[in-house]
């Protein structure tokens, strides 16, 4: 591949495209075409520089020796957003042999899905924990092997054992990550030896693979065949990985693996983020994450004041110095309660707020958002997020894609979304086709669950008129569901006097829990997220949790206290909150805590406050030029 130079015309070009105009800090990184980590400030605009890079190098794929780039972001949202913001741009980089996805999805199609298909002889049917979890559940529930399920139930999670299980090279049974000679049954001619063995086959067979298993595979897959690394080097000459805190062990080392391998790899990979956020990694403490011999910063911050800066500085676990250029000069705020307060301190955040609209410091808009976050949702012991505000429901919709009932597909989480996706729609309704054939156990020829592609070939094999009608079918399904208005009753006719003719099956679907129109736990969860909203005077203020936020600007957050592992943030952290650097590195709840800290005390542009008992206030030694208090204890 001969050298590309990305000029200054070349980032004008981007610049005019985006709509923006980058400093050095962001030239450097759109220039540097080498192995480098960016560890770059929140609110620092980094993504953006990454589309920048991408719209220029754009121009030049497929590189001259046939290679292409690799685009990895952590979730489904971040990976439309590339394709949003520079799709109609771009001209090559959405077409092979270049890859923009989440590093599950790529995992899944260069890695799981071949291994996969070599050792089995079919593809997985599903790479999916739910639906994995499903066939596990109905075969706890329908064997007559008694004495396994006995043998199973004794176990603290009969699910998770069988999610685990997995046969060697030996044909042999072992716990993913163990080996045979480490399995608890030894002898093989037992029935229940013979029963879990019999199980994982016809899980195999079936074709469900979940989400860890997928990464299991894929290294088994680099680790048995030399070529898999080399190959994927030679179409990815360059990786770029975005958000890179937030990938988990098992992702880390199989990009390591794939295109560094301690520095010997031939491509040129890219590591973006902030090691400070890491706060999806179950073991905080655990920055796998090292930086290599070569590193540029983004210390410029777009989103933060100068004021909140300065603070969010002294709680980064990874040392950084971060410049707010926002032009806010608001001080940021401590809302000091007592047990007789706490229920008021939301509404006091909701004045604060109106007194900067009265001052001009802010202005009313109805593009703000305005929240306050905890750490904590909720426990006996200690404040949480509810013992502000007791109306708070939990809900967890990301990545949901099985559901409990026909009418929760219909109306999944993302119909709250302004923006209409036809696409997402239309394949909702045919993920619910598929979850009633699953149900009812209608299975293909060759005894496996229906996927999209079997399903929509099953459609088409009934003739021309049958595959026209479904299409008009599902077209008007869709537009039904934008206008709000059920197709249900629509759809439960369609598969009595039509689908179930096609499958020569007959089934009771007029009483079927699957058929029921209820307040499903999404439901719920659905109203949790219209409910969890603390109105005052013409201010809608969106509680949450401060992963909720991440990766989010607000114009102003509150963020509450919250009691974990025996401490509040205030307690563990007070040397940061009192202006000195983040230096307890060797203490694992602390880590967690500054995390949790950094990440929401990063949000705002205008207006941070903070709510902090009067008991550990007064044990604080803030410095007051810094801090504005708020006091509503007694």
């Amino acid at each position: 591949m001969s050298a590309i130079n990305i000029t200054a015309d070349d980032i004008l070009y981007a610049e005019s495209i985006l709509k923006c105009s980058f400093d050095k800090e962001r030239r450097d990184f759109i220039k540097n075409l080498e192995t480098i980590d960016l560890q770059a400030v929140p609110g620092s605009g980094k993504t953006t520089a990454l589309l920048a890079k991408l719209l220029i190098l754009d121009r030049y794929l497929p590189f001259n020796n046939g290679s292409g780039i690799l685009v990895i972001s952590h979730t489904n949202v971040a990976v439309d957003e590339i394709k949003g913001k520079i799709g109609k741009h771009c001209k090559n980089l959405f077409k092979y042999p270049n890859y923009v996805g989440t590093i599950q999805s790529f995992v899944d199609k260069f890695l799981c899905i071949p291994y996969y298909s070599n050792k089995n002889g079919v593809k997985p049917n599903r790479i999916d924990n739910e639906i994995c979890d499903d066939y596990i559940l109905k075969f706890l529930n329908m064997s007559k092997n008694f004495g396994l399920i006995s043998w199973l139930n004794r176990k603290h999670s009969p699910q998770n054992f069988l999610s685990n299980l997995e046969i060697d090279e030996n044909k042999d049974l072992r716990i993913i990550g163990g080996t045979s000679e480490s399995f608890e049954l030894k002898d093989k001619t037992k029935a229940t030896y013979k029963g879990l063995l019999n199980f994982v086959i016809n899980r195999d067979k079936a074709g469900f693979v979940r989400y860890e298993t997928a990464f299991s595979l894929a290294q088994k897959y680099i680790a048995s065949n030399e070529l898999c690394a080399a190959l994927l080097q030679n179409r990815f000459k360059m990786v770029f990985v975005d958000e890179m805190q937030d990938m988990a062990q098992h992702q880390y080392t199989v990009l390591e693996k794939l295109f560094y391998n301690n520095g010997t790899a031939n491509s040129i990979f890219q590591r973006i983020g902030d090691n400070n956020q890491a706060i999806f990694e179950n073991d905080s403490n655990n920055n796998h994450w090292v930086n290599r011999d070569r590193v540029l910063k983004i210390e410029g911050s777009h989103r933060l004041s100068s004021n909140v800066a300065g603070i969010v500085t002294k709680f980064a676990i990874a040392p950084i110095e971060i410049k707010g250029n926002h032009s806010s000069t608001i001080k940021p705020h401590i809302i000091v309660y007592d047990d007789n307060s706490i229920s008021s301190v939301i509404e006091e955040y909701a004045k604060l707020i109106k007194t900067f609209f009265a001052s001009g410091a802010m202005i009313n808009s109805t593009d703000n958002k305005y929240v306050a976050i905890g750490w904590r949702k909720s426990n006996d012991k200690g404040i949480t997020i509810t013992s502000y505000f007791n109306n708070y429901q939990e809900q967890d919709l990301s990545n949901k894609k099985d559901f409990d009932t026909f009418n929760d597909y219909l109306f999944s989480a993302d119909e709250m979304n302004e923006v209409v996706n036809v696409n997402k729609i239309r394949s909702r309704i045919i993920n619910a086709f598929l979850k009633f054939l699953r149900n009812e156990n209608i299975l293909t020829n060759d005894s496996r669950y229906y996927t999209r592609t079997s399903f929509i070939e099953k459609i088409k094999s009934n003739g021309q008129n049958f595959e026209d009608s479904f299409n008009r079918n599902l077209f008007a399904w869709v537009c039904d569901i934008i206008k709000k208005e059920s197709p249900l009753s629509k759809i439960r006719n369609f598969i009595e006097t039509e689908l179930l003719q096609l499958f020569s099956e007959k089934t009771d679907i007029v009483n079927s829990d699957f058929f029921a129109i209820k307040q499903s736990n999404l439901q719920i969860e659905l109203n949790g997220l219209k409910s969890n909203i603390f109105s005052y005077d013409g201010i809608d203020i969106e509680i949450g949790t401060v992963h909720s936020v991440k990766g989010k600007t607000n114009a102003a957050t509150l963020y509450l206290e919250t009691f974990y592992q025996g401490k509040y943030e205030s307690e563990r952290l007070k040397d940061s909150f009192s202006g000195k650097n983040f230096s307890d590195s060797n203490k694992a709840h602390s880590v967690q805590a500054s995390k949790m800290v950094y990440v929401g005390f990063s949000r705002p542009t205008h207006l941070l406050a903070v709510a902090i008992h009067k008991d550990r206030f007064n044990e604080l030694s803030l410095q007051e030029k810094i801090w504005e208090v708020r006091n509503i204890a007694n």
